[in-house]
């Protein structure tokens, strides 16, 4: 049994990866930012799941989140950064402040918490981490900068930061998906009309299941391929992204 911390932990993409980690029979540590969804986790999952309540926004509480499970559980083998959200702004309404916490969210808590759970780690000791981006850091979408931005950053960390990281034993991938069955969702389908029809003539396939996204999360994160380093993997319904 092997320690994991997986962020955005309540729904989506997060769910499915802490279901399929479950099915493992590894033990989770599902990170989530409020109570409620704390309690759902454990009437989820049981004793099989450990609730982390902290926010990816608020980057320097991780720490304090983070380092007692450490010394209580022992070192952690991977981190899966699920956690995100999507806001539809155009450039002329986009604040600093909205932008800011678009990339704290995505890349600056990744960074920071690859930081904390690999800081300490025995040299010899495999960690392997997956962040979950998104084919907007590809595609132009119309009023997406802002969380186009924070994707394409996550991707570019992810390349560079690997090339260093492995001479620790450290293994980072990142997996772009395409428009998954999760909460954010909803929030795209404001922003079209017609969004079925819309949606079919990007993705051909339709709406991917977060299921089959979770599904290669796990294949990373476990190193089914251990030749795998600083890949950006697309799981994108037909979408070209190139």
């Amino acid at each position: 049994m092997a320690n994991y911390l997986v962020t955005g932990a309540s729904s989506g993409i997060g769910r499915a990866v802490v279901t399929e980690l479950v099915k493992h029979q590894h033990r989770v540590f599902a990170m989530t930012r409020d109570t409620h969804h704390a309690s759902d986790i454990v009437s989820r999952y049981g004793d099989s799941v450990v609730t982390v309540i902290a926010d990816l926004q608020n980057i320097a509480t991780l720490e304090k989140a983070i380092k007692p499970l450490m010394k209580e559980y022992g070192p952690f083998a991977g981190l899966a950064h699920c956690g995100g959200i999507v806001r539809f702004e155009s450039i002329r309404k986009l604040s600093y402040e909205r932008n800011l916490e678009m990339m704290q969210i995505h890349y600056f808590s990744l960074v920071e918490l690859l930081r904390i759970l690999t800081l300490r780690k025995e040299r010899s000791q495999i960690f392997t981490a997956v962040a979950v981006t998104s084919a907007a850091a590809v595609r132009s979408m119309k009023d997406m900068v802002a969380y186009s931005a924070a994707k394409a950053a996550v991707e570019g960390f992810v390349r560079s930061a690997s090339q260093e990281l492995l001479e620790n034993n450290v293994y980072i991938n990142a997996l772009r998906p395409g428009f998954v069955d999760t909460p954010m969702l909803e929030v795209a389908k404001f922003a079209h009309d017609k969004f079925d029809e819309w949606l079919k003539k990007q993705q051909p396939l339709g709406t991917i299941p977060s299921e089959s996204v979770a599904k290669e999360v796990i294949h990373l994160l476990l190193r089914d391929n251990p030749y795998v380093a600083g890949t950006i993997v697309d799981v994108n319904g037909g979408m070209p992204v190139y």
